[in-house]
């Protein structure tokens, strides 16, 4: 049945963010501040780079393994047993991710709106959720989370125009004088939940080009970790460092801040009927992820057949795992860091391992033919080899239509941009376009990738030369805060033209 599903870059994309954003906004937030006080917002820089580390690593294993998700490669890679104690480590993982995910959000149900309704319904109710989607697969919750996830969006980028009459700006300095440990600590810490974007590794088949899984996930982690940065500095100079790091739901406690006039002062109701079903579609996505996990133990494709036994599983491990919401917390902000640092890196370094030694003795190409081979009769394998025709026929004919190759199975994108930036300067040049978007045109997908790459160093840089000198010079520590916002920004918008770059390509999959 996984075979089958289909979702575009942009639906990655926002799932991807819905992931992020989903996993740090109930319970990540007031640990950051306590830990990094004033500048917790600085607390997301390490997650950028481990999220672009993970973007490559899943395009360098969905170009040599197409059509194929993680649970199945380590299968091929590592054989029967070897594949199958790497698959249990992922599983364990996202089972973990699903148990944290149903417990908070039922202790948050109960503490903020339902607080007389039994803790097992609060957790039963949701599980209902999962089993109904678990009959379908990621292309239904893909669509879903496309119609929620901009309303998360704009109700997050409108809080400072809702709360422009409560923020002050002082709260924040001196800026940049939080001592470089404590700001590593909670980079640290952010680490748990970024780390659940490593679920997209179970949808890699879904899309056939390894350039499109990269700069979705590079998209999508940058729209997520914009949002928790502004949620964060919302926080800070709304509610102070002291103080939101002392609640237990600072978004929540923030957003009850709101007060348009002296009768719509509970907009709190509204937020929350947004941000609901975007935290359900992530949790529905990873669940969708350990069902097609299970399934590849056991040689089972059509996964729904396990899914009520297993979201009955997870209701009750939910109920029992847990005696008090210290103990959720506990596991979502302490637990999680250690497990996504003791076993991704190792799953990395693994695989990569794996097929560079298949590349070296020439096992790989073989394996890769056998399989395609053997798949030639399934239907499926149709539409992928007409997809790669497809890939292959625009990138033979990127002279005349202008077309980037940075999906070309050569890799070659140096003649291509050249190619790009001649034609589509022309275009623009008998078009009357300006010079800014003949710049812009120019760049190739290759150079995209740099320019983000590049603005997330600066960032970085930035942040380093502020930390240093700004207990000294406060006025230097505030440019570099204003040089760290501005690269985060221009990092999602460069990630935002990686897309339009292959969308110009006609590689859409």
């Amino acid at each position: 049945m996984d075979q089958k599903q289909i979702i575009n870059q942009r639906q990655m994309a926002w799932l991807t963010a819905s992931i992020i954003t989903s996993g740090g906004i109930i319970s990540l937030q007031n640990i950051l501040i306590r830990v990094s006080k004033a500048d917790a917002w600085l607390s997301y820089l390490m997650p950028i780079v481990y999220l672009f580390v993970i973007a490559a690593f899943f395009a360098f294993l969905s170009k040599r393994f197409p059509q194929k998700h993680i649970f199945d490669i380590s299968m091929l890679l590592l054989g029967r047993w070897g594949g199958s104690c790497l698959n249990l480590l992922l599983i364990f993982h996202f089972l973990m991710i699903v148990i944290r995910d149903l417990s908070s959000f039922s202790r948050f149900s109960s503490i903020i709106l339902l607080d007389n309704t039994p803790l097992e319904i609060l957790i039963l109710l949701p599980c209902l959720v999962l089993i109904y989607y678990g009959r379908t697969s990621v292309e239904i919750i893909a669509r879903v989370n496309d119609v929620f996830y901009p309303l998360f969006v704009i109700s997050i980028l409108s809080m400072p125009l809702l709360l422009s009459n409560e923020i002050y700006i002082r709260l924040l300095e001196p800026a940049l004088t939080t001592l470089p440990k404590l700001i590593g600590y909670g980079n640290v810490l952010s680490l748990g939940g970024i780390g659940d974007v490593f679920v997209m590794g179970a949808f890699l088949h879904t899309i056939a080009s390894a350039n499109q899984i990269r700069s979705s996930i590079r998209n999508g982690a940058l729209i997520g970790i914009c949002l928790l940065t502004l949620i964060t500095l919302m926080e800070i100079v709304v509610l102070g460092p002291k103080i939101s790091g002392n609640f237990l739901f600072p978004p929540y406690d923030l957003v009850q801040m709101i007060h348009l006039t002296d009768f719509l002062d509970r907009l709190d109701i509204f937020m929350l009927v947004i941000w609901f079903p975007t935290i359900t579609c992530k949790s529905i996505a990873i669940y969708l992820a350990l069902l097609i996990g299970i399934g590849s133990l056991f040689k089972e494709r059509e996964y729904p057949l396990l899914n009520k036994p297993v979201s009955l599983l997870i209701a009750i491990m939910a109920i029992l795992s847990f005696k008090s919401t210290t103990e959720v917390f506990a596991m979502a902000n302490l637990s999680d860091p250690v497990i996504v640092l003791l076993y991704q890196p190792l799953v990395i370094i693994v695989l990569i391992i794996a097929i560079k030694i298949r590349e070296r003795n020439g096992t790989l190409k073989k394996q890769l033919t056998h399989h395609t081979s053997k798949s030639s009769s399934d239907p499926s394998a149709d539409s992928s080899t007409a997809s790669s025709n497809d890939v292959s026929n625009a990138a033979s004919n990127g002279a005349s239509n202008g077309a980037s190759n940075g999906n070309a199975p050569n890799g070659d994108a140096s003649n291509d941009g050249c190619n790009i930036g001649s034609n589509n300067g022309s275009n623009n040049t008998s078009q009357g376009g300006t010079t800014s978007k003949k710049w812009i045109d120019r760049l190739s997908y290759l150079g995209w990738i740099r320019i983000g790459n590049l603005l997330i160093l600066l960032g970085a840089l930035l942040s380093a030369v502020g930390l240093i000198f700004g207990s000294h010079h406060p006025w230097l520590a505030n440019i570099c805060v204003m040089g760290y916002m501005l690269c985060l920004i221009f990092t999602a918008l460069s990630t935002y033209f990686e897309l339009a770059k292959l969308k110009q390509s006609g590689n859409n999959g």
